[in-house]
């Protein structure tokens, strides 16, 4: 794998910050952290390494994943709808839906068999209440603010879901109404999950800001991940990283290969940063 042989050449301006999506990439298939990840993260930040997550998990969820990996700093949320700081406590919002065509998406997709979700800076709403509901409940830690759908839960909502099987997520995206596409991005990010938008928002835009802000470029930058909502943010890092573990199309997007998610990939990555054969 390229990843393994991975050195950063002279001409290369040595790495600063590292964004890391969570589900896939940074968490086991079983959703945890393992200890490995764990010792790596903490020996990164003892560096000098700015360690972001950069996730679609919504920023109450991520604050608590911030705690529990010790992770003080900025972080990324919603797929940059949210950008927060767990040393301030402040969550940036941006972007919104163009509101004719978010409701005409939420009526499309209540035609096939699939939960709807709709995510806003604080909560989330279901239109129906079944397993797919409390599969999601148990995995936020959090109930929706209501079950049924109302177009007034889209006035700030930064992320609407498709939860299902395959067969039915592939009919949504693959016959979006025309009058939608101008106005929402979609992109799978689990093989039961296909994520909704508002256009050009995406991680990368959220990682530009925080570069901003750190006085940085995207070729201090570094990223991980495995979905097709990561893809714009390994194509504008200068280190990127595909998990084993990842969709043909986002390996695709990344300069290198890490091992999959189930074999500490991004805490293998991590320790050679530290080491110096990747210099930073």
């Amino acid at each position: 794998m390229a990843n393994m042989a991975y050195t950063n050449g002279a001409d290369q301006p040595p790495i600063e910050i590292v964004f890391i999506d969570l589900d896939g990439t940074l968490a086991n298939s079983s959703g945890e952290f393992t200890a490995r990840t764990r010792t790596a993260l903490k020996q990164a930040q003892a560096a000098g390494l700015k360690v972001v997550l950069a996730t679609g998990r919504p920023a109450h969820v991520v604050q608590r994943v911030c705690r529990d990996l010790d992770l003080g700093g900025p972080y990324i949320a919603l797929n940059g709808g949210a950008c927060g700081d767990m040393g301030t406590g402040e969550v940036e919002l941006a972007g919104e839906f163009h509101q004719e065509a978010a409701q005409t998406l939420c009526r499309f997709v209540q035609g096939f068999d699939a939960l709807l979700a709709i995510h806003d800076a604080t909560g989330w709403f279901a239109d129906q209440e079944d397993e797919r509901t409390r599969r999601r409940i148990a995995f936020l830690q959090q109930e929706p603010r209501q079950i049924g759908y109302e177009p007034g839960q889209l006035e700030k909502a930064i992320k609407i879901m498709a939860i299902g099987e395959d067969e039915a997520l592939r009919a949504i995206a693959a016959d979006l109404p025309v009058s939608v596409q101008p106005h929402i991005d979609c992109f799978r990010t689990t093989e039961s999950y296909l994520e909704f938008v508002p256009k050009g928002l995406n991680k990368a835009q959220a990682a530009q800001k925080l570069l901003d802000a750190h006085g940085l470029t995207w070729g201090q930058a570094a990223a991980f991940g495995d979905g097709d909502n990561d893809r714009a943010l390994l194509e504008s890092v200068g280190h990127s990283f595909a998990m084993a573990n990842a969709r043909p199309e986002v390996k695709g997007s990344a300069r290198f290969h890490a091992p999959s998610n189930d074999e500490d990939g991004v805490a293998v990555m991590l320790e050679k940063m530290v080491a110096g054969e990747v210099a930073f």
